[in-house]
């Protein structure tokens, strides 16, 4: 559903889907259909760097389900065994290195199935393949009864996943707004009996229906050429004769002359309305007046929200209300509501309130005054979108077309559109304004649900009642609600903040330790006599310089559990000072844009900040804020009870709980001094100069006192394990009959950045080996999670997750187990030249980055004390190959180290 505004926005109206006029459309598009009835939509971009996107529509969604769940069935299906590929959809993109999720998409909505491709330059598929890959996936799945089997697993699995709370009550919402619709029929998932119950021939009848050339739309887009797209379409889509599409009279739901009335619940919500809603038709916006309809609504929208801000103040003095609110939306092509919302645990009074709103504006209408700011307003946006539509990108044409597809309509240039939208905006008037509110609010289909908490009753009205309700109401005279009222008294200009006086607290001696620089890497570092160190790299950072500052770890200072070590943080973090208050002291950062982005870790500070390299100025307060952080922190308005039971509520542990009673001020206080007193490194990328940084950084820096700088290479200690541990925590607390499972592992492996980098070649490999297992061959999960990588601890740590059925958890766990520790079966399978590739590619796009630069230069000297690792990642992918990846894994698999979460239903719960 797109609202009128966007409409504004994007410069666009739409006419019917049926009518594929070249004229019609946006020049730059290419339209056309084939002779079996395929449509294709073509954005040619004349940007070289651009990649090319492919979106193939499907007619077909759970409004056409014959089944509930079996649109959603078939998109799955399709990506089983091909007749094509004489393989799975799943194991070819496997062999081209695709992921689905990312390089292929698909999704099942009420009215529609797309399935999406979105590419890079020069891709493993070229054009002509990546629109047979749609082709073939569409048009020649094998739905066999063995893949459906393994199938409606996964689909199980999805259903066992749910959704939240949010998405059931929107639900239930579109059911009674769609009422008497086909659009009742369901989720888009179906329901799990439903799904059982569905067979393979059930899967073929639908597909065969609805997956034929003549019920689908292909929109490319791109640095492409529509020569080269209509022959790759005609090939691949164009083969056999048109077929009779399904009649789908149902998409825009039937009007009624009734109220219907409905209750919105679910066991976890908490949020508590009454809405009044009125259904009513739209015209095509194949003519003008269906065009000048969508902008009557938009502005209606707006004036109607003006006067319900005005009736607001009437109630005011009644606490139990909330907010009061009015929508209009169009929830299908040719159908419109208006609803008033009344947020209150009154449903009764919401609901006089929501008819008394509805009967004021019926009877007063809209003001004069906010029509003509809001012409005023929209004749703005016409003009500012002319540089807008000018500037789309080749993604952004390929949203608008699919949004005037599925809305039954073309996507029309700026220049033919904004004639027609200058001329129905501007001879809009009150009365003309009015007269079309008026045949709204007169819709007689209506309807009324009351949203209620999980944890309430609230009783319906029945439809006399309201009715009463309705007629008493027209037989009133309701005064139009006041203006809002204004304070006509002369008020003061505004004074700006008046800010602190921040002490400088520059040094005349550097203190310099010593100074290297590494001419040819353009790095050099400084060490001063306190132990700080500033380590910068002369490259151009898009006109800013970025900063990253990291205070030394304090393990060998501290033993105290991490919640204190946090709390010492955030409370240094709001801190206030002998010069300023917290408040005052972020204000003049904030004024001085130097407000350093807080990220403490365990164990130490990371401080991040970007600031604008056109002047030293704003360096030099960057540091001066830094330093006059180390100044004594004061707290004037810290209350030590109330943050112990913050912390209370927050950590559950019973060793937790009882530090939480023992610990003071003065232990949180000493903890901000001894972190204020850590050695710090801070790194520095931007273009500037030596004597820049020696005259606005090292002064700030060299004035601190510290503690000495405690010898912590992590990467020269070498952990060992004592023994192999595993261990197995299982807790009872789901109501619903599903099981999470949670693995971190752990393999001792010594910390280089270049180890680091080779690991996480593997994560992709691991993760396909995983879904093929667990998904595509047991279906025993939906969605599954690993991920691992080599951290400076000097370990190797990974975690896996998954949901699934309670009774297959153990299976599932050791085919997991097997997976893993027999990783090189599934590299012997890889095509490394496309891991090398995708590796390659993701490194040029990372390396666009400052923020890479100057973490890739932290990494360096903590592992190097010099520049080495930037030479290094340069060429990191050549070192990639079967046989060192084999390596690896055979290094970190089985994972000595496991710790294993599993939470299942509680012991009462059934089936």
């Amino acid at each position: 559903m797109r609202t009128l505004s966007i409409c504004l926005i994007s410069i666009c109206y739409f006419f019917s889907a049926t009518v594929f006029s070249a004229q019609q459309w946006d020049e730059k598009l290419t339209v056309g259909e084939l002779p079996n009835g395929f449509n294709y939509i073509i954005y040619p971009s004349k940007n070289s760097s651009e990649p090319f996107n492919l979106r193939l529509i499907v007619h077909a969604g759970s409004i056409d389900d014959t089944i509930p769940g079996i649109a959603h069935i078939v998109e799955h299906m399709v990506f089983r065994h091909n007749d094509i590929y004489d393989m799975s959809i799943h194991q070819f993109l496997n062999q081209i290195g695709w992921k689905s999720g990312l390089q292929i998409n698909a999704l099942t909505r009420q009215t529609e199935t797309q399935f999406m491709v979105r590419t890079r330059p020069n891709d493993v598929l070229n054009l002509e393949q990546s629109i047979a890959l749609l082709a073939n996936l569409t048009l020649h799945p094998s739905i066999q009864p063995d893949e459906w089997k393994i199938e409606k697993k996964v689909i199980l699995e999805e259903l066992r996943l749910g959704e939240g709370v949010a998405s059931r009550i929107n639900d239930q919402k579109k059911a009674i707004i769609r009422h008497d619709s086909q659009y009742t029929n369901g989720p888009t998932i179906g329901f799990a009996q439903t799904i059982k119950k569905t067979t393979a021939n059930d899967i073929r009848a639908f597909h065969d229906t609805y997956y034929v050339p003549a019920n689908m739309t292909l929109i490319v887009s791109g640095n492409i050429t529509a020569e080269n797209v209509k022959a790759a379409i005609k090939k691949t889509f164009g083969q056999g004769k048109e077929t009779q599409v399904a009649k789908r009279d149902y998409v825009n739901f039937p009007l009624v002359n009734d109220l219907y009335i409905g209750k919105v619940q679910d066991p976890q919500g908490t949020s508590s309305f009454t809405t009044f809603g009125l259904r009513f038709p739209l015209l095509s916006r194949a003519t003008d007046a269906g065009i000048e309809q969508r902008l009557q609504q938009n502005m209606l929208r707006k004036l109607m929200k003006a006067e319900l801000s005005r009736a607001r103040d009437l109630y005011k003095n009644e606490t139990n209300i909330k907010s009061i609110l009015v929508t209009t939306k169009e929830p299908t092509p040719e159908r419109g509501i208006i609803a008033f919302q009344v947020r209150t645990s009154d449903h009764q009074r919401g609901l006089t309130i929501a008819l008394t709103e509805w009967q004021r504006l019926m009877q007063n209408g809209i003001d004069e005054q906010e029509l003509t700011k809001l012409k005023r307003s929209l004749l703005r946006k016409l003009d500012n979108n002319r540089i807008a539509s000018a500037h789309r990108t080749y993604a952004q044409w390929e949203d608008k077309i699919t949004s005037a597809v599925m809305q039954n309509g073309v996507l029309t240039s700026y220049e033919d559109n904004e004639p027609l939208l200058r001329k129905i905006i501007s001879e809009q008037t009150v009365e003309s304004l009015n007269t079309r509110m008026r045949e709204l609010l007169a819709s007689q289909d209506q309807f009324l649900f009351y949203q209620v908490p999980g944890n309430r009753n609230a009783e319906l009205p029945s439809k006399e009642q309201v009715r009463h309700q309705q007629r008493a109401l027209s037989k009133t005279k309701l005064a139009k609600a006041p203006a809002l009222t204004v304070v006509t008294n002369k008020i003061a200009p505004k004074q700006a903040k008046q800010l602190p006086n921040v002490p400088d607290l520059k040094q005349s001696e550097l203190n310099i330790a010593s100074k290297q620089t590494w001419s040819s890497d353009h790095v050099t570092r400084w060490t001063l006599k306190n132990g700080d160190t500033v380590t910068w790299l002369d490259q151009s950072a898009q006109g800013k310089i970025y900063l990253r500052l990291l205070s030394q770890s304090t393990a060998a200072t501290l033993n105290q559990p991490d919640w204190l070590n946090q709390t010492a943080y955030q409370l240094w973090e709001q801190a206030d000072y002998a010069f300023a208050t917290q408040t005052g002291f972020k204000d003049w950062r904030r004024a001085n844009n130097v407000d350093w982005q807080w990220a403490p870790h365990q164990q130490q500070l990371d401080l991040g900040l970007m600031v604008s390299a056109k002047e030293d100025t704003h360096l030099k307060q960057a540091l001066q804020s830094y330093a006059v952080m180390q100044q004594t922190p004061e707290w004037h308005d810290l209350s030590i009870s109330d943050l112990k039971k913050d912390l209370a509520a927050q950590l559950t542990d019973k060793t937790a709980q009882a530090q939480i009673e023992q610990f003071s001020q003065s232990q949180l206080e000493q903890t901000v001094s001894v972190f204020s007193r850590q050695p710090i490194d801070l790194y520095i990328v931007g273009k500037l100069s030596s004597q820049t940084i020696e005259e606005n950084v090292l002064p700030y820096l060299a004035g601190i006192k510290r503690d000495s700088r405690v010898i912590n290479d992590a990467a020269k200690q070498d952990t060992h394990l004592k023994h192999d541990s595993s261990t197995k925590t299982v807790k009872h607390i789901y109501h619903d009959n599903k099981a999470t499972v949670t693995v971190k592992s752990q393999t001792p492996m010594t910390w280089s950045p270049e180890a680091s980098f080779e690991i996480s070649a593997l994560n992709p490999i691991a993760q396909r080996a995983l879904k093929n297992r667990l998904r595509h061959q047991l279906g025993g999960v939906y969605r599954m999670n690993f991920e691992m990588n080599l951290n400076k601890d000097n370990q190797v740590e990974s975690t896996l997750s998954f949901t699934s059925d309670p009774l297959r958890v153990d299976e599932l766990l050791a085919e997991a187990k097997k997976v893993l520790n027999h990783l090189d079966k599934q590299i012997a399978r890889e095509n490394i030249e496309l891991i090398k590739n995708d590796i390659a590619f993701a490194e040029q796009v990372r390396l666009q980055s400052p923020n890479t630069w100057l973490r890739r230069l932290q990494l360096s000297f903590e592992r190097y004390q010099s520049p080495e690792y930037l030479t290094h990642m340069l060429t990191l992918d050549s070192n990639i190959s079967a046989a060192s990846l084999t390596q690896w894994a055979n290094k970190i698999f089985p994972q000595p180290v496991s710790q294993t979460q599993i939470d299942l239903p509680l012991e009462n719960t059934t089936n």
